[in-house]
């Protein structure tokens, strides 16, 4: 039996790790989304590809996820490759954000971070590089390699301050170009009204953008030689989550959020989850602050899960999800030994909430 589950899921991960092709520098638009664990798509590709040109951040030495044969899933060993890269530039990753250890969770600055090194043809190291013959996959599944030590790479004593890390960013971005426009990151994701926010893109027009803030539209905003396009949030803009994008005569950009929050109303807080670990589909109630009667969302496993109700200002449920190939909810796989950790944070009209970490048991 517990052979039998094991071939299972290793059928339905192995679609998941066919070799792709190597992406070029112009692909770097691409990464125009924050990543986490349990997400899909060919940006985790190109992640792990540039993860796995520097050995000290490869994602797997052989199989899936090594050089060559780079997959789709940001499962436990990408997260591993991500905390110990994040180490490594902790100055420019890590420090801006007040964390002094990797996370695991590719944000802006990683982001930028991985941008800036995609477009290089080789890391730049210490010691030369040896790109290694790819070697086909061995018959592996990988959920089940997550009881691994962590990273023991020490953190750069790199001093780099937060202005240096935007002007880098800024840079690295204006290396890239599109022939469509793409948003990249706002400054912020919440914003009072009077607050000026900066939208970092590529291939944006150079002038007549309009930025739409849900239907408020925000005419004849320029971008500065860099690319960066900035504009003021509206002093009657309603309070509350907006969709945020571009549009010129280049056409519209991607589409991301921006919540314009009161004065003095402070954002969510998670103070704890109950149950702390539990198998997919496990029903968590959040114990915090600042939660509304309705329109809470949660952010993280498979993205957001929205419209949900708190009675009492205080506590909320959501099931546990995430993109594990091969898992289903509600059961225990015996022969599969595995703790995933997937982290959840609460966005409301008031703000969004630190993130907190749920165990997923295997």
């Amino acid at each position: 039996m517990h052979m039998r589950t094991f071939i299972i899921l290793l059928v339905s991960c192995f679609s998941l790790f066919t070799a792709l092709p190597v992406f070029a520098a112009t692909d770097c638009v691409t990464l125009s989304r924050n990543l986490s664990l349990g997400m899909s798509g060919t940006d985790v590709t190109l992640l792990q590809q540039v993860l796995n040109r520097d050995p000290r951040t490869n994602v797997a030495v052989t199989g899936p996820g090594s050089a060559g044969f780079e997959s789709r899933y940001f499962g436990p060993l990408t997260k591993q490759a991500v905390v110990a890269f994040q180490n490594i530039y902790a100055g420019e990753v890590l420090s801006p954000v007040g964390l002094t250890t990797g996370s695991g969770y590719v944000g802006t600055f990683t982001r930028a971070k991985i941008l800036t090194l995609c477009n290089k043809s080789q890391v730049a190291i210490s010691t030369p590089i040896t790109t290694p013959t790819p070697i086909p996959p061995n018959p592996v599944t990988p959920v089940a390699v997550v009881n691994q030590a962590p990273s023991t790479v020490a953190p750069s004593t790199a001093t780099t301050n937060k202005s240096e890390v935007v002007n880098d960013t800024v840079a690295s971005l204006a290396a890239f170009h599109s022939a469509t426009p793409v948003m990249m990151f706002p400054s912020t994701y919440t914003a009072s009204r009077g607050t000026k926010v900066l939208l970092y893109g590529v291939g944006l027009a150079t002038e007549g953008n309009i930025v739409h803030l849900g239907d408020y539209l925000i005419a004849s905003t320029s971008v500065d030689k860099l690319g960066v396009l900035t504009f003021i949030v509206p002093e009657n803009a309603p309070r509350g989550k907006h969709d945020l994008w571009i549009s010129s005569s280049k056409g519209a950009t991607n589409k991301m959020f921006l919540i314009v929050t009161e004065l003095n109303v402070p954002a969510p807080t998670i103070v704890s989850f109950s149950p702390a670990e539990g198998l997919l589909g496990t029903m968590v109630t959040v114990t915090g602050t600042g939660f509304t009667a309705q329109g809470n969302e949660v952010i993280g496993g498979q993205g957001f899960q929205k419209n949900i109700i708190s009675a009492d200002g205080k506590t909320l449920q959501f099931k546990v999800t995430a993109e594990v190939p091969g898992v289903e909810q509600g059961i225990d796989y015996s022969s599969v030994d595995a703790r995933i950790p997937v982290w959840y944070g609460i966005l409301n009209e008031n703000g969004i909430s630190k993130k907190l970490m749920f165990t997923v048991i295997i």
